[in-house]
């Protein structure tokens, strides 16, 4: 009966021990934490804030060893300034990149906006858009820049709805190429950034143009004999004519190479 009552004895001392030695260490932990807090805001202080003045003892007694709110504010700043390698920011970058949505620039005037809107809709009356298309006629020294016509070798072999739809796209290329005439005058009158931008309109007009001439001429394809089809090429040269200047040098050659 004695050796039980001891074990127990035993056993509750040890427990007691263990108790004690948890709330032992929980208060050492307490305190390094709270001293490496003061240590840490004292580091931030000698590193974020400006040289101070010497203060007078009774000002050192007043504030004691607390930090100033500047760096307090410093240090909250630091804390919470994003990370730029964080995944968050990687796609913040990424997203735009990657959208599937048209990508927009700044708002334009509102009254600008309004007339595009309108004329998406809707056109001028031929009257007005004729008044328009006068003010900028071709530049002398720009002999090409002009919609071609069809080589007549080629035009009078074609079928009269061939004739009509060609005839349609010469119409429509003809404000094409008057928007060009238009933005050739506006670089000629403007300098710095603004001419910059014309001449990248004006690059981009004109690429729009070969382009629409290249479909002309495929449109025209399966009219052709099929041994001239090769007309049709981009390599072939674009003058004022839709497939250029020397249309019979190109038709006796290809004559001469169907009969090797």
């Amino acid at each position: 009966m004695t050796d039980q009552t001891n074990t127990e004895q035993s056993v509750d001392l040890t427990t007691d021990n263990t108790t004690d030695l948890k709330e032992s260490m929980a208060s050492m932990m307490s305190e390094m934490m709270s001293v490496m807090k003061d240590d840490m805001l004292r580091q931030f202080e000698e590193y974020f804030a400006a040289p101070e003045p010497e203060a007078n003892t009774g000002d050192v007694e007043a504030n004691g060893d607390q930090p100033s709110p500047d760096v307090s504010d410093a240090i909250e700043n630091y804390l919470q300034t994003p990370d730029p390698n964080s995944t968050s920011s990687t796609f913040d970058v990424l997203a735009p990149e990657f959208s599937t949505t048209d990508k927009t620039g700044p708002a334009i005037d509102d009254k600008l906006a309004n007339i595009i809107s309108d004329l998406v809709k809707d056109t001028l009356p031929k009257t007005k858009l004729d008044e328009v298309i006068n003010k900028y006629p071709r530049p002398e020294n720009c002999e090409s820049l002009v919609v071609p016509k069809v080589n007549k070798i080629v035009w009078q072999h074609l079928k009269q709805s061939v004739r009509t739809t060609d005839s349609a796209m010469q119409k429509c290329q003809k404000l094409f190429t008057s928007t060009m005439y238009a933005i050739i005058q506006a670089c000629e009158q403007v300098t710095g950034n603004v001419r910059t931008i014309l001449t990248h309109a004006l690059v981009l007009a004109m690429s729009g143009n070969r382009e629409f001439n290249l479909r002309r001429r495929e449109l025209l394809r399966p009219s052709l004999n099929s041994q001239y089809a090769t007309l049709c090429n981009p390599s072939t040269p674009i003058t004022s004519e839709l497939f250029g200047d020397d249309i019979s040098k190109e038709i006796d050659q290809v004559a001469k190479a169907n009969q090797l």
